[in-house]
């Protein structure tokens, strides 16, 4: 089985998409200062997708996605959605024997109808998308889908001024993950995640001891989140509902 090109990623790459810490106000430790690898500004616009098809003993795909703008494409395509339709990987779940696992490394949680604000709120849902890949491709090829994420994108917001102008987008997010947890593994990064991310460098990463400390705070943040429930929606109602 032929594999994409080696994944590899560049210092500042590293820290754009999965390392740097952005202050949080709902995290205490890192509720003010944010925490940077980089010796350029980074820009947390974007999102980066890696993605590695385990067999029962090798590597029988793996790819990483970033996400662009397309010709003919309205808005950016966002990672999950180039992932989901990446003919390689399809091919890869069709022929590959003895498949056991699709992981996934994201800088946010896949969006839900998320992006935007409460008066342009997005159409999009990469949950969704990643749901009939599970559905269609995966169940029943016997493969599981873990997902490592290494921020949350909005559902943990708490606070009012958050809220006045992005309920609607809070709540979709929320949902997005109750969703994904459906039908996929999901939990933040773990050491062994910036290990393997971190290797993708191959002029290495220095990472201060400080920033450890941030990181390992806002992991710590994230997996609770994530553990807790606290992102579960006390409604049944459209994503597009206020309660």
């Amino acid at each position: 089985m032929q594999m994409t090109s080696d994944l590899c990623l560049e210092s500042d790459e590293v820290c754009r998409y999965f390392h740097h810490v952005t202050p949080c106000p709902e995290c205490p430790g890192i509720s003010k200062t944010s925490s940077c690898l980089s010796k350029k500004p980074c820009i947390r616009k974007s999102v980066c997708c890696i993605a590695v098809l385990r067999g029962r003993d090798d590597i029988a795909w793996q790819g990483m996605f970033f996400n662009k703008v397309a010709p003919n494409e309205p808005k950016r395509v966002h990672a999950e959605a180039q992932l989901v339709r990446c003919s390689a990987l399809l091919d890869a779940l069709a022929s590959a024997p003895a498949l056991q696992e699709l992981r996934l490394w994201l800088t946010f949680q896949p969006c839900h109808y998320s992006g935007g604000d409460d008066k342009t709120q997005s159409t999009l849902s990469c949950t969704e998308l990643l749901r009939q890949l599970h559905e269609q491709h995966l169940q029943r090829s016997g493969v599981r889908l873990r997902i490592k994420i290494a921020n949350v994108y909005r559902a943990h917001w708490s606070r009012l001024r958050e809220a006045t102008t992005h309920m609607r987008c809070i709540l979709s997010s929320r949902s997005g993950i109750a969703l994904l947890k459906t039908f996929a593994d999901v939990d933040a990064f773990a050491p062994e995640d910036w290990v393997f991310v971190e290797s993708l460098c191959k002029g290495g990463v220095t990472v201060p001891t400080e920033h450890c400390v941030a990181r390992r705070i806002m992991d710590a943040h994230n997996s609770a989140f994530l553990r807790s429930g606290k992102w579960q929606c006390p409604t049944r109602r459209s994503p597009f509902s206020v309660v």
